[in-house]
């Protein structure tokens, strides 16, 4: 067994054992959100989608014009276009407040950190392995993507925040 399958065995270990730890979590204090926050997330959730499904068939699209260019971008490509949505619905939902639930106080510090953290694993990988590898995009470039969005959230939340306290 190579020592590349063996971490990520280990981290895929590590990752469900935290995911059930947080769920198990979760689930005794479930997130309350009022009905506006529904809705306001409702839209956001179709906003999202619907720039999903656009960059797809623009990805497809382009897969059929110039086949290159999406063989360069590979998976990274893809996983863009799934930031991209993510970065929208996060963004449209804190801008309309509906971001957290009533009285709930998100860690704000811990998601910069892996922004930063996720940035930080990119450039060492790529000064150990390259940007590109077999004439595609180094997978390593997604922990680049990750690492922006969250740092593109943290920003937005504390923008808004900005212009609450000032409209107070």
């Amino acid at each position: 067994m190579s020592m590349k399958l063996l971490g990520f065995i280990t981290g895929l270990i590590v990752a469900l054992v935290l995911v059930m730890i947080i769920k198990s979590k979760a689930t005794k204090t479930m997130k309350t959100f009022d009905e506006r926050q529904m809705v306001e997330r409702a839209n956001a959730f179709k906003i999202a989608y619907w720039v999903l499904a656009f960059f797809v068939c623009m990805y497809g699209i382009l897969m059929s014009v110039d086949g290159a260019l999406v063989t360069y971008l590979g998976t990274v490509g893809l996983f863009s276009g799934f930031f991209l949505s993510v970065a929208i619905f996060a963004i449209v939902c804190i801008w309309k407040e509906a971001y957290q639930g009533i009285n709930e106080n998100k860690n704000w510090l811990l998601i910069g950190l892996i922004g930063v953290m996720n940035i930080v694993v990119f450039i060492y990988d790529t000064m150990k392995y390259g940007f590109v590898e077999d004439g595609a995009l180094s997978f390593h470039c997604i922990n680049l993507e990750c690492g922006i969005l969250m740092v593109v959230v943290l920003v937005t939340y504390m923008l808004k925040k900005q212009l609450d306290k000032r409209e107070d």
